[in-house]
C-alpha cells in the first residue's frame, strides 16, 4: 500500500528504498552515468574505487594511482582477500551515494564469477552488521533472450533485503532519485514453505512454494551506460535496487500440476503511461519461474547455502528491463494467473 507517497513493508515500517539515502553527489539520471568512466575498461577516469585502489597499491608499489586522474592498472590479475574487501566497500559506498564507479574487471583482468560472489558475501556481511535483514534472493538474467543485449552468458543471483522489499496491494510509488540508472522488470515472486528440491520437475519443485505474486524489481547499474561483464554486474548487488511484491495467491488454491503449468504459460503485458511497451511469458525465465527457482537452489547448494521456509525469490524479468523516468506510470497485467494488475507511479 502507499502511505504519504511511501510504500511500506509487511511490518508497517517505511522501507529505505523509498526514502532518501545519504548522498554526497547528485543522483544519476536513468539513461546516463557519471561522466569520465569508460565502461569498456580501456581507460579509467573520474574517481577510481578508493579501497580497492589502496589495496592494489599496497601490493604493487610500482603502480601509481591518483584519485581524479585517468589510470590503467594492467598488471593486476586475481584480486586478493584485501581487494575483495575493498571492492565490497567501494560498491557499498557507490550504492549509498548513488553514483557510478569503474568496472572491477577493468582493475583486475582475472576478476571472475567466483570473485564476484566473494564480493557479494562481504557485502552481505557488512549489511548484516549494519542491521539489514535478509528477505530472500533475486535471480537475474534468467531470460536468455536478453543475454546478447547485455553481453552476459549466464544467470546470476544476489540477496534481497527487508530494507529493499515492499509489499503492495495493487500499487506503489517510487522516486528515480533513489537509484542509479534504474530500470523496471515485471517478474514472478515466489514465497517458500521449505527447502527446494534439486530436480528439474516443476511439479515437484512447486510443492516447496507457499505463495505466488506479481512483482516489479527495480534494477540499477553502478556502471556507466549499463555496460559490464557478468562478474561485474554480479558483484554489484546483482543489479538489485528494490522489489515491489504484489498481492500474493496461495499455492494451495491450485493442484501442483495446474500451478506448474500456469506459471510456465502465463503472459504479461507491461504498459507505460497507458500504452503497452512490452510483452513476456513465464517460459522466458529458463522455461518457467519454477525452473529458475531450481537453478538458484542448485547454485546456492554448490556454495553450501540452502533456501528455507519464509524466503522470497524473485525469478527474473519476463520482458526487457525498461528505463525508469520521472512522472511516468507503469502497469503489469498478467494473463493465466489470478493476479490483479500491479501498478507503479514514478516520481
Amino acid at each position: 500500500m502507499v502511505v504519504d507517497g511511501s510504500a511500506v513493508n509487511s511490518e508497517g515500517t517505511v522501507n529505505s528504498i523509498f526514502r532518501p539515502r545519504r548522498s554526497s553527489v547528485d543522483s544519476v539520471p536513468a539513461s546516463t552515468g557519471t561522466s569520465g568512466h569508460d565502461p569498456s575498461g580501456t581507460s579509467l577516469g573520474g574517481h577510481p574505487p578508493r579501497r580497492a585502489q589502496q589495496s592494489a597499491r599496497s601490493r604493487h608499489s610500482d603502480v601509481v594511482v591518483l584519485i581524479g586522474q585517468p589510470v590503467r592498472v594492467a598488471d593486476l590479475q586475481t584480486p586478493s582477500g584485501a581487494d575483495i574487501d575493498g571492492l565490497a566497500m567501494d560498491l557499498l559506498d557507490a550504492f549509498e551515494e548513488r553514483r557510478t564507479i569503474p568496472l572491477p574487471t577493468s582493475w583486475f583482468p582475472e576478476f571472475d564469477t567466483e570473485a564476484a560472489y566473494a564480493v557479494l558475501d562481504r557485502i552481505d556481511e557488512h549489511r548484516r552488521k549494519r542491521g539489514w535483514r535478509p528477505a530472500g534472493w533475486k535471480i537475474g538474467f534468467t531470460n536468455r533472450g536478453l543475454w546478447p543485449l547485455y553481453r552476459v552468458d549466464r544467470p546470476m543471483w544476489a540477496s534481497v533485503w527487508n530494507e529493499t522489499v515492499v509489499h503492495a496491494v495493487g500499487s506503489a510509488s517510487v522516486s528515480v532519485g533513489q537509484f542509479v540508472q534504474p530500470r523496471l522488470e515485471p517478474e514472478i515472486v515466489l514465497g517458500l514453505r521449505g527447502p527446494v528440491p534439486l530436480v528439474d520437475d516443476p511439479v515437484e519443485i512447486v510443492q516447496a512454494v507457499e505463495w505466488v505474486a506479481p512483482g516489479f524489481e527495480i534494477v540499477q547499474c553502478l556502471f556507466r551506460d549499463w555496460r559490464f561483464t557478468a562478474p561485474d554486474c554480479t558483484a554489484a548487488f546483482g543489479l538489485h535496487g528494490g522489489l515491489v511484491v504484489g498481492e500474493a495467491v496461495a499455492s494451495d488454491h491450485f493442484r501442483p500440476v495446474e500451478l506448474a503449468r500456469s506459471l510456465a504459460q502465463l503472459e504479461v503485458a507491461l504498459s507505460r503511461d497507458g500504452e503497452i511497451v512490452d510483452r513476456g511469458s513465464g517460459s522466458n525465465v529458463l522455461g518457467s519461474p519454477l525452473l529458475a527457482l531450481s537453478h538458484l537452489a542448485r547454485g546456492l547448494a554448490e556454495r553450501g547455502v540452502t533456501l528455507n521456509a519464509g524466503d522470497i525469490v524473485t525469478t527474473g524479468t519476463l520482458t526487457d528491463a525498461w528505463p525508469l523516468e520521472p512522472d511516468s506510470s507503469w502497469r503489469a497485467t498478467y494473463l493465466g494467473m489470478p493476479f490483479g494488475a500491479l501498478a507503479l507511479a514514478v516520481a
